[in-house]
């Protein structure tokens, strides 16, 4: 093989990963209207948050307060707030989705090259985390989850570093690490438990091949103590409330692709397949070979620990739902670190896995465009007539459309009236888990955000929707189910805004 050839070869993987995640990126960009589930409130709230801190509440400082405090999702808030200052509002949702698309893989790298895995294993982890990047919470909107997940991530990069410091000073990795682990409490709650428990097993297990020291690996208990005891001191251990769902264990078992299973079965189950599959090529050669790899040994511990969680957490505590099937993503991290860690230890490393595993990345891509797309130019068309709404008006917001699969691109459109034309819409998320931002003043009732996607007309929606000057929803719609005396006063392709009568 010539230098030319073998140069070429070794460049050829890192840029087919490079322009895979350009190409990943490039497809968020083009979301200009935000078709991501929970996104369009989080985003309307920054832009309040920004007006709050920025413009001294000029648009909405008559309507709502902020009272900033070191609690769970406050971090998360402000960055977007930051961002809708510095790009606006639409640029700065494209630029968060874009970045909580990208935290994973780049975690997944930080943290690959601090346990010591190989160049290859390195290329081959940042590629399939393109697809367990854009799972079913980032369709859906949950970038504070998802951002959480790739601080924890970094934490543990750190934490590796305390561990292999040797007779090395650990406290600067150890500062690192806190100062991580902070930060993702401060972007979502999560961090908390899910890095407590990575970094136990990960010390315990260097403990137990005494590549580490006892007092060493039980330092991590100073940052997770800190922050445990500032969060009961904050919010007390139910921040969500008191009421649990536990789901059956039959149940349990049929949820646990959830994370993964966005759309219909149809692209999803061969995208699962593909996953599974090159990881467990990628772990074929090395059975039998890990004896002084701790990497393999941590691996299946933490995989085997948030199936663990996911197990024991319930799925819902009060108003905080979906906790249980956070652990699962964490689950399939460790799962195929396992796979990379076994593949280091075979004689000969799979060729398969890396073209199967670029195979995953751009199906994945693919079939991301063919919903979000259409969903863009869907909620494009709604924008435009959310804009036409009088600002201060009161606006019952009905989310007309089925979901999409199990994703539900347009539940939240309705809070883009408050952020295009600041309209007063009944579904903001205030309060509650993020008390650091409210209402002034009672907002009118309304019924859940679901009701019609659930097939059902609340009994006293007539009542209800004397309280509201207009009603925006998307089009069609069963006028049978939305008896109100109204007057359709806009409507395009997309969206009807009705003018109602008192």
């Amino acid at each position: 093989m010539g230098a030319n050839t073998r140069r070429a070869a070794t460049l050829a993987p890192p840029a087919l990963a490079a322009l895979l995640a350009i190409a990943y990126l490039a497809l968020f960009w083009s979301l200009d209207a935000l078709p991501l589930g929970d996104l369009p409130n989080h985003l309307t709230r920054a832009a309040i948050i920004s007006d709050l801190l920025f413009e001294g509440g000029h648009r909405f400082g008559q309507a709502y307060r902020l009272d900033l405090r070191a609690v769970p999702y406050v971090l998360g808030d402000l960055g977007l707030a930051a961002l809708v200052h510095w790009f606006g509002p639409w640029a700065a949702g494209r630029v968060w989705a874009c970045l909580v698309a990208a935290s994973l893989p780049a975690a997944v790298v930080v943290y690959l090259r601090s346990a010591g895995f190989t160049r290859r294993s390195v290329i081959l982890g940042g590629v399939l985390s393109l697809y367990l990047a854009t799972d079913w919470f980032f369709v859906n909107g949950f970038g504070h989850y998802r951002l959480a997940v790739a601080l924890t991530l970094l934490a543990l990069a750190a934490w590796e570093r305390v561990l292999q410091s040797g007779e090395r000073s650990p406290w600067p990795a150890l500062t690192a690490c806190s100062a991580l682990l902070a930060t993702g409490y401060l972007v979502h709650l999560s961090t908390l438990l899910f890095g407590a428990v990575a970094l136990a097993l990960t010390g315990a297990v260097a403990v137990r091949r005494r590549e580490a020291s006892l007092p060493r690996a039980a330092s991590f208990a100073l940052p997770v103590g800190a922050i445990g005891l500032w969060q009961l001191h904050v919010s007390g251990v139910n921040p969500g409330g008191e009421h649990l769902l536990l789901l059956s264990p039959a149940r349990k078992v049929l949820a646990a692709a959830s994370p993964f299973l966005r759309y219909d079965l149809r692209p999803e189950l061969p995208l699962i397949a593909g996953f599974v599959l090159a990881c467990a090529l990628l772990a074929a050669g090395g059975w039998g070979r890990t004896r002084g790899d701790r990497r393999v040994a941590t691996s299946a511990a933490l995989c085997l620990a948030f199936l663990g969680l996911y197990a024991a957490l319930p799925h819902s505590r009060g108003s905080v739902a979906y906790i249980d099937v956070r652990a699962l993503p964490f689950g399939a991290l460790f799962a195929l670190f396992g796979a990379l860690a076994l593949s280091e230890r075979a004689p000969r490393p799979s060729r398969l896995a890396p073209a199967l595993a670029a195979g995953v990345a751009a199906a994945n891509l693919a079939v991301l465009a063919a919903h979000l797309r259409p969903a863009n130019a869907e909620m494009r068309a709604y924008r435009d007539l959310a804009s036409r709404i009088p600002s201060g008006a009161r606006v019952l917001t009905v989310a007309t459309r089925p979901p999409d699969g199990r994703s539900n691109p347009f539940l939240h459109a309705g809070t883009l009236a408050t952020l295009e034309s600041g309209a007063i819409t009944p579904y903001l998320f205030q309060g509650g888990v993020t008390p650091y931002f409210r209402a002034l003043h009672p907002g009118p009732p309304a019924p859940s955000e679901f009701w019609y996607q659930g097939g059902e007309t609340p009994a006293g929606l007539l009542r209800v929707a004397q309280a509201y000057d207009y009603c925006l929803l998307m089009i069609p719609f069963d006028p049978l189910r939305i008896p109100l005396p109204a007057r359709e006063i806009a409507r395009n392709g997309t969206a009807a805004l009705l003018a109602l009568r008192r």
